[in-house]
């Protein structure tokens, strides 16, 4: 009776071991192999996504992001607005986020905003020296330590001018909101930052995104080898940097099962690259052999590889794929118009734009077929030219202002998307505040 026992003990541990190694070894469908069979793309590592601008970067990581975040929690750090309206991922703006920097080391605080602002290291040093004994629970806290410290030298008092100046430039664009950033532990989310002007105000913003996920799943122990949490890091060339805290800490949350994947299109250092599995979009091999060993089977993939494929280097491997691709996506385009001398830059969806155009060409050709059809005196003439022509100016002035409503009204349609988030999102954010 007891060898039966014992039989059953060890065959529920080799059960329970093999369960476990199965899920290390979880997967997701990334693209086709051959044109015909799915290719899945191990988690057990990072991710980069490398490519040039306009390579069909944004719309893959769409398509992953929403396959992932059907079975993980997804945090995408959205640089320029790309993520509004995916399926499963709700999008906030980073003025809803709660930065409660109490509990961040000011070691580690110190260290990422001297990252985030470029100090040197005597400036980083004395940073922290301002932060150590300080409370700092906001963004704002921290200008105002820096402010009421007392410089004894006059070293101290040109490096605390720099700092202050760096921090008042930057700091103004983070406020606190209502959502504790502890809460995309559990919920997907994009994190809309495309408000933040600044590229430094951006950077700031993400480091310290990672560096308070970071210390959420450090202090809690939250050690775990299978994946449970994707942090999609947009932009992430202008985050990286050979031995900055931000490399530490993108390596180090991969023990608590957090699998970063950063899209980019400047590809980071070797000591990054050996810890992610690398996708490549449209790339030359002359682009990446000073980062990559140029090996003839790479070369080769490089060179034949169409522009509809990506090439996936694993340690098992060099795969050619067709990706996959988000249906819903339409691309952005800037455009840009000028009145009052005050150049006013929107995003607007190709379709809309298309939309806009065509119904301000009908309101054109309806005035157009009126003015023929109705005879019209004309003004007398002047110094400056004939009636004609000041009707003319005046039509043509008025397509313009028709046109600024259409794209004002576009853009108001945006920006109350962008404030329509999912209600059950909502509603568990403010139930988890309440509480």
């Amino acid at each position: 009776m007891i060898d039966l026992l014992i039989l059953m003990s060890l065959a529920t541990a080799s059960l329970y071991a093999a369960i476990q190694e199965a899920r290390r070894d979880v997967s997701v469908t990334v693209g086709r192999r051959w044109g015909l069979l799915p290719y899945r793309l191990k988690l057990s590592r990072h991710i980069c996504i490398y490519g040039p601008t306009r390579s069909g970067k944004t719309s893959f990581i769409r398509a992953l992001a929403r396959e992932l975040a059907k079975n993980f929690v997804v945090t995408i750090l959205d640089w320029h607005g790309e993520y509004v309206g995916l399926e499963n991922v709700p999008s906030i703006p980073y003025s809803m986020l709660n930065l409660n920097l109490e509990e961040m080391p000011k070691k580690l605080l110190a260290e990422v905003l001297g990252h985030g602002l470029g100090l040197t290291e005597a400036s980083m040093y004395l940073l922290y020296r301002v932060l150590r004994n300080a409370r700092i629970e906001t963004p704002q806290d921290i200008l105002k330590a820096v402010d009421e410290y007392f410089a004894v030298t006059r070293a101290e008092a040109e490096m605390k001018a720099a700092i202050l100046r760096r921090l008042e430039y930057v700091l103004t664009g983070l406020t606190s909101g209502i959502v504790d950033v502890r809460l995309l532990t559990e919920y997907s989310c994009s994190i809309d930052l495309s408000s933040l002007v600044v590229i430094e105000e951006k950077r700031l913003a993400a480091s310290l995104i990672l560096a308070m996920l970071y210390v959420y799943y450090m202090n809690n122990g939250l050690v775990r080898h299978t994946p449970r949490h994707f942090i999609i890091v947009e932009e992430a060339q202008n985050l990286l940097g050979q031995g900055s805290i931000l490399d530490h800490i993108l390596l180090e949350l991969a023990k608590y099962g957090v699998r970063v994947i950063l899209v980019t299109n400047v590809l980071p250092s070797s000591y990054i690259l050996k810890h992610c599995t690398l996708v490549l979009f449209k790339v030359r091999p002359e682009q990446v052999e000073r980062e990559l060993i140029m090996s003839e089977e790479l070369k080769t993939h490089l060179l034949s590889m169409s522009e509809n494929e990506a090439l996936v280097i694993e340690p098992g491997g060099i795969v050619r794929i067709i990706p996959i691709k988000d249906k819903g996506y339409v691309e952005h385009v800037r455009r840009s118009y000028v009145s009052n001398s005050e150049v006013i830059q929107e995003d607007i969806d190709n379709n809309e734009e298309r939309s806009a155009m065509t119904s301000t060409n009908e309101q054109r050709q309806t005035r157009q077929k009126i003015e023929t059809e109705e005879p019209r005196q004309e003004k007398p003439a002047t110094s400056g030219g004939d009636g004609r022509q000041d009707l003319e100016r005046y039509v043509k002035k008025l397509d313009e202002i028709e046109e600024r409503i259409v794209l004002l009204r576009e853009r108001l349609d945006e920006i109350e998307r962008m404030l329509g988030y999912e209600e059950e999102l909502l509603n568990k954010l403010v139930s988890k505040i309440s509480e």
